[in-house]
């Protein structure tokens, strides 16, 4: 049975009702506790759900809350503001004084803001999530509003009122994030429905009475009794035959699910159409996903059984698979239709920049935060803390048996993408742990059989191939978003500077020539390139 809900105190704040059911298992109460990374979560009967819908993927089939209340408005009003005021760029050179004025007065109001304790959030995980999206907003408005400093403090250090800092370090260490904005603040909590229908309100059976739907171990719709979590750390017991990896017809409860044409943004920097298209690129990327996914389970389940039927399944699925890693890549390059790339690089990459990719590299300091517990992790959201591409990328053992990668790439590409799983809302993470941990791994399969069962390793490389076309196609977009921009924004700061050099008749006038970082800190070219060889460099070599 679900455990009862969190009693709430007549001093407790009033918070708004979860839109989740109440056997969910984000709904459940959570344990006051943190545990450390990397061990078993247990604070909600989650130790065997990793909040993966198998309708909706990563992205949360509910819709999440859009609002905080009782004490905790004032957050939810500073970022109100702060998108009222249409804050802008501290570091545009053409802001009006007026623009100059509204950002200062918004900062001192929320230097003035008193520190509000998030402990009564606790209890709620969707709520702990939301003020993590509310605090993380707001710090990177207060962050980037600020007008550049005088040459004689260009390497000051950024300091973060208290009134953000301590509740968002708070708040992220009960959810095992970065203290800093995240994929999942901009894309994967940050939609509404543009239609939503009103639900009937229906009696429902008792949690333990529920039926369970087919392959819902691997995308739980219901939680488990206790006495049905497996005791292994992975076993087939997760698992339930499919015959087909086919979605499930449409419920009633299907109506209110993100789709690709029913979702907008909840929260923008600029309100533009393009960062909005920006975000929902990614969004859309994530629900294109499912079938992929689905594709993935349903070759699980036939690695469990392993005999020549299965082989022969787990060839069709790999095929679909790579289909529907194809269809994901014309999904990303879909943000091309909304999203105009000068816009992103010099109107909307800047707001969500960490202190990892900021090109000032000027250190934060978190106000009111010990010294031994100031964050160091202060990458910003990026494309690589997508759950659904890791998971393709450990379901196929693309980085376990690559073998064609040169030894600076193996240090660049692996290390980072270690570091972006802890951008990863943690059931996620414990996801990818899980998917890592099978005893029956697909690529061992297919190296067993592939003498025998060419077809195997044909259908592998089909996959691999399309996760190799995939990544070509993010190198498509990200030299059309960041490194044209870049480039012509360089030459036009070459030609300003030999200008004023040639006015005050110096020489040294050329800017120097730094490498590209992503908004993860990564030195993006060498980065993207090394993970794309990797890619192809796992194919597995075919019997002659």
């Amino acid at each position: 049975m679900v455990p009862p809900p969190v009693m709430i105190t007549p001093d407790s704040p009033v918070l708004p009702m979860s839109p989740l059911p109440s056997s969910h298992f984000l709904s459940q109460p959570r344990s006051a506790s943190v545990r450390p990374a990397g061990t078993v979560d247990t604070a909600t009967l989650n130790a065997h759900d990793f909040d993966v819908d198998n309708r909706t993927g990563f992205m949360p089939f509910d819709q999440p809350i859009s609002r905080l209340s009782g004490e905790y408005e004032i957050w939810e009003e500073l970022m109100d503001e702060a998108q009222e005021k249409r804050l802008q760029l501290g570091r545009r050179p053409d802001l009006t004084q007026e623009q100059r004025d509204d950002s200062e007065a918004w900062r001192a109001r929320v230097r003035s803001t008193p520190i509000i304790s998030p402990e009564s959030l606790n209890a709620s995980e969707v709520h702990l999530r939301r003020a993590h999206c509310v605090l993380a907003w707001t710090m990177h408005f207060y962050i980037q509003s600020q007008p550049p400093p005088p040459p004689e403090l260009a390497q000051s250090d950024i300091i973060i009122p208290s009134s953000i800092a301590v509740p968002l370090v708070a708040i992220s260490s009960q959810l095992q994030l970065p203290v800093v904005l995240t994929y999942s603040d901009d894309v994967l909590y940050n939609w509404r429905l543009k239609n939503p229908v009103p639900k009937p309100i229906t009696p429902t059976a008792p949690d333990d009475l529920l039926p369970m739907s087919p392959g819902s171990a691997f995308f739980p719709r219901t939680p488990f009794s206790a006495s049905s979590i497996p005791q292994t750390p992975f076993s087939a017991a997760y698992f339930t035959p499919l015959s087909s990896p086919l979605p499930e017809e449409e419920d009633e409860d299907e109506v209110n699910m993100p789709k690709l044409d029913n979702i907008s943004c909840v929260t923008l920097f600029t309100g533009s159409k393009d960062e909005e298209e920006f975000y929902l690129s990614s969004a859309r990327c994530e629900l294109a996903g499912v079938p992929a996914l689905e594709a993935m389970r349903a070759t699980m389940d036939e690695l469990f059984v392993g005999d020549a039927l299965s082989r022969k399944r787990i060839v069709r699925y790999l095929n679909a698979l790579a289909g529907h890693i194809d269809v994901l890549a014309a999904q990303l390059l879909a943000v091309r239709e909304g999203c105009d790339p000068e816009a992103f690089y010099h109107d909307i990459r800047p707001w969500f920049m960490g202190q990892d990719s900021s090109p000032t590299g000027r250190k934060w300091i978190f106000e009111g935060v010990p010294p031994e517990d100031q964050p160091l992790e202060l990458s910003g959201p990026s494309a690589g803390q997508s759950s659904l591409v890791h998971a393709l990328d450990v379901f196929l053992g693309i980085s376990d048996y690559s073998h064609g990668a040169g030894a600076g790439d193996r240090k660049v590409g692996p290390t980072f993408l270690d570091r972006m799983q802890t951008y990863m809302p943690r059931h996620h993470r414990a996801f990818l742990r899980h998917l890592a941990a099978a005893p029956r791994p697909l690529r061992a399969l297919i190296d067993d059989w592939i003498e025998r069962e060419p077809a195997l390793g044909e259908a592998y490389n089909a996959a691999v191939s399309a996760m190799k076309r995939f990544r070509d196609g993010h190198m498509r977009i990200v030299a059309l978003y960041i490194m044209g921009p870049a480039r012509r924004e360089r030459e036009r700061q070459a030609v300003l500077a030999e200008q004023a050099a040639l006015a005050e008749g110096s020489a040294d006038a050329v800017p120097e020539k730094k490498p590209l970082k992503g908004t993860g800190g990564t030195d993006l070219v060498q980065f993207l390139k090394g993970v794309r060889d990797r890619t192809a460099a796992a194919a597995v070599s075919l019997p002659r």
